[in-house]
This record gives structure tokens, C-alpha cells and sequence, in this order.
């Protein structure tokens, strides 16, 4: 399925606005109190612990949350079938997680609802933000040792010092994950000059994001050269920098050794 929005990129997180003014999605990696109507997921590393009517701060910080999202549905979608029908799905996944008591779905409104769910899923996942648990996961509300859905990676001060090249789609770099939420592109790196497009033609939503990071250094390349050293927040920024994506940064990273971030980085 293929989805277009716009997206805007701040230092707390992402917001952006749902296909045919369908609503809006804020996800954000800090506690901000929010009375507005709307549903709320809370994530740890990626696993997706509760879904909520209201923004609690204490389940929030108590659970260990590393994201809220908040999900915005526009006036003619109540919020709390949005919120049953997320619950629902984490249901039927056999997702355990906290959540909160709202009212069932009418009949005249399951279909119009499960395409909205579908749609949000399918957004989060770009994100690694999962809604199915992790085959070996313990319950992540009693435990704090639960393994999230995704692999995780933990920066340290050995790996600062690895020169890490990119080779993809024709673009080239030298990178270094120097400090925890800092990835250094050197000056000279090679950029993908166009995105690959979405089968219809149409713009995907890695292109976008692409653009909005390229505007956000406009200056520093020429050519689609970078004309000086760029600091990013992550590896998949690094991704969607260089080359639009599609593809596992974690893997494309390589030290002279072809030996990949990856290898050096994850948490197992």
C-alpha cells in the first residue's frame, strides 16, 4: 500500500499529516503533556507496551517508554475506535500490553476503522515501531529484561573511532557514529541524486523524508556532493540522506574490513 503525507522533522520528533486529510501522527522521544483528544501508544525499543485514550505521564515513565505516539484521526473517525481497534489488533497478535477501557466498535463503522488501523500500521513499521511481539519477549510490563521487536544497537567509545564507508546506489561516504545521537558524514560524500519512485509513479514516503533532511542541509552539498562534514542523528538518517533508503543501514555501513556496524553495535 502506498501512502502520500507530509512530514515535518523537529529535534523531539516527527509529525506528520495522514493521506487525505485523514488526520495527523506525532511521534516523539520525550514526555509532553497533551490534553487533546486522541489515542496514544507508548513504545519501548520499538515494541509497542500500551495503547491509551489518555496521555499518562506516569505510565509513560514508569514503563520505561522510549516513544509516545499520538494519533490524531480528523473529526468524522472517533478517537476511541481508533483506540479499540489497535487494541484489538495487539490482541489478536497476542501482544501483551496496558491499555485502556473504551467502547466497542459499531457495526456501520468496523470496515472504515480497520482501514484506518491498517493504514497506521503500516506508517509506525517505517518507524520499526511493531505491533506483533518479539517470539522470545517476556512481558514487558513485569519485566524490565524484555527484548524489544527490532534489533538494537548501543553506541560506545571504540566504535567512535571507526571510519565506516557507505557504497549503495552509487553513493559513497565516510562515516562515523562519533557520539550516541550523532552520525559524522565527511565532506566529499556522494549523494543520490533522484528517489526511486513508488511502482505507480507516485512519491514514497522515504523520499519525502529524504527531501525534508536534504533541505534541512541545504548548502552543504552542491552536485549532490557534500561540501562539508554533516552531522546526523542516526543510521537511518544517515539512509535516507544519502540514498533514499531502502535498504538495512545497520548493513551497508562497513569498516575496511567489510566487517558492518551492525557487527559492532548490536545489543544481543
Amino acid at each position: 500500500m502506498n501512502y502520500k503525507t507530509d512530514i515535518k522533522i523537529s529535534d523531539n520528533g516527527v509529525m506528520f499529516a495522514l493521506p487525505d486529510d485523514q488526520g495527523k501522527i506525532v511521534i516523539t522521544n520525550v514526555f509532553m503533556s497533551d490534553d487533546s483528544e486522541g489515542t496514544y501508544i507508548s513504545v519501548k525499543d520499538g515494541q509497542v507496551i500500551a495503547i491509551q485514550q489518555k496521555l499518562h505521564e506516569k505510565v509513560v515513565k514508569d514503563m520505561g517508554a522510549t516513544q509516545v505516539v499520538k494519533i490524531y484521526p480528523n473529526w468524522d473517525l472517533e478517537t476511541t475506535y481508533v483506540t479499540r481497534g489497535l487494541m484489538n489488533l495487539a490482541e489478536e497478535n497476542k501482544l501483551k500490553i496496558k491499555k485502556t477501557r473504551v467502547k466497542a466498535i459499531p457495526e456501520n463503522q468496523r470496515k472504515t476503522v480497520a482501514e484506518f488501523v491498517d493504514m497506521i500500521v503500516s506508517l509506525l513499521s517505517i518507524f520499526n515501531i511493531s505491533f506483533t511481539p518479539n517470539a522470545q519477549a517476556e512481558d514487558v510490563l513485569t519485566s524490565a529484561k524484555a527484548k524489544p521487536a527490532k534489533a538494537q544497537h548501543r553506541w560506545n567509545k571504540d566504535v567512535a573511532k571507526i571510519k565506516f564507508t557507505v557504497d549503495f546506489r552509487g553513493c559513497q561516504a565516510e562515516v562515523y557514529w562519533q557520539k550516541r545521537n550523532e552520525m559524522l558524514i565527511k565532506k566529499g560524500a556522494t549523494m543520490l541524486a533522484e528517489a526511486p519512485k513508488n511502482k505507480d509513479g507516485s512519491v514514497g514516503f522515504s523520499e519525502r523524508v529524504g527531501d525534508q533532511l536534504r533541505q534541512e542541509q541545504e548548502g552543504n552539498f552542491k552536485d549532490f556532493v557534500t561540501t562539508t562534514d554533516i552531522i546526523l542523528k542516526s543510521v537511518n538518517e544517515v539512509g535516507l540522506f544519502l540514498y533514499y533508503a531502502g535498504t538495512n543501514s545497520w548493513l551497508q555501513l562497513k569498516d575496511k574490513n567489510g566487517k558492518t556496524i551492525d557487527e559492532y553495535t548490536v545489543v544481543k
